[in-house]
């Protein structure tokens, strides 16, 4: 996901991209670090009203959420779903 870049446009649209990889039924966005901080910035710098989650999934929770289902709408609903560790990114 990116944010959109419209200098007339100050909502805080996200623009789908492809740029996602279904590891164990998370889908991560396979964005750089660089491309993370503008898109948390531009969030910040708009003042949004919506709130936004960034989640960090990482072998535990990947772990916690086979156990425990319920908790696979909170990584469904994230604006923004990171790897956390050389584990998931190297899939």
């Amino acid at each position: 996901m990116m944010v959109t870049t419209n200098p007339h446009d100050d909502s805080c649209k996200l623009v789908q991209t492809d740029l996602k990889h279904q590891l164990w039924s998370i889908a991560i966005d396979a964005i750089t670090m660089e491309q993370a901080v503008a898109t948390i910035s531009r969030w910040i710098h708009l003042r949004s009203t919506r709130c936004h989650l960034v989640v960090t999934p990482n072998v535990d929770h990947v772990v916690q959420l086979h156990r425990n289902p319920d908790l696979f709408p909170i990584f469904r609903e994230a604006s923004l779903v990171l790897a956390d560790g050389w584990p998931l990114v190297s899939l």
